[in-house]
């Protein structure tokens, strides 16, 4: 019997796709915020999903 591996915590520098789509206009008005302030497109996500979890009211 093979044993699965599974359960082994990724590297913290692996990155892992994350895959849905965007209207057009808000990709463009995404990547251009993020290139006028010199980040990255991943940087801008991770700073509003950050923003998000601390400002949102818990249910």
């Amino acid at each position: 019997m093979a044993v699965v591996d599974n359960l082994k915590q990724p590297q913290a520098g692996d990155l892992k796709p994350l895959n849905f789509k965007v209207d057009p206009a808000f990709h463009r008005e995404f990547k251009t915020y993020a290139a006028t302030h010199g980040i990255s497109m991943l940087e801008l996500l991770r700073e509003g999903f950050d923003l998000v979890k601390q400002n949102r009211v818990k249910i």
